[in-house]
């Protein structure tokens, strides 16, 4: 079939063409609503299948992720479990929300915002292999914010030092990710 053929099919039904099939009404609409119907239902797949394909982009969209594991590198490399997400919003910041719950069962949510100094390294398709990296600063630390996809597993390293000698060296083990 002709690009031309597809066309006309759904163009609406007037003037002599009408005359020609008035004893097959209903089948005549009943093809081009059918015919219409396709084609905007394979134009929206073809888009959400683009949109699939082209996936996020890491230093462009707002994606949260979510953490299952906290490991601590500076210290004695404890890993720590409990409700905690990173969010990126872009190129401007990063939000590190961390919810926990104490002796008495009371939750509290905990969030630090990093502001991201620039990009180092951007990353196109958080649904393949690869990697942004940002330079970050937070309460007076300075240092990067690595986040990574290796083998379909996605994890983030965080590495601050602070002016008084403070550092914070973390990787979390990310189990979820969704664009916002």
């Amino acid at each position: 079939m002709s690009v031309e053929f597809i066309a006309n099919l759904a163009k609406p039904v007037s003037g002599k063409n009408q005359k020609k099939i008035n004893s097959n009404l209903p089948i005549a609409v009943m093809t081009r609503f059918s015919t219409t119907l396709i084609f905007f239902v394979g134009a929206y797949l073809i888009l959400l299948s683009g949109q699939c394909v082209l996936g996020q982009d890491a230093s462009k969209d707002v994606i949260k992720w979510k953490i299952a594991l906290d490991i601590d590198l500076s210290a004695d490399s404890t890993a720590l479990a409990y409700e905690s997400y990173f969010v990126t919003f872009g190129q401007s910041k990063v939000e590190w929300i961390t919810q926990r719950t104490d002796e008495t069962q009371q939750v509290s949510t905990v969030t630090n915002t990093l502001a991201i100094v620039n990009v180092i390294k951007s990353w196109r398709n958080i649904n393949e292999d690869g990697e942004v990296k940002f330079n970050v600063t937070m309460n007076k630390s300075a240092g990067t914010l690595t986040i990574k996809r290796t083998n379909g597993k996605y994890n983030i390293a965080l590495n601050l030092s602070g002016k008084t000698g403070g550092k914070l060296n973390k990787v979390f083990k990310i189990v979820n990710v969704a664009k916002q």
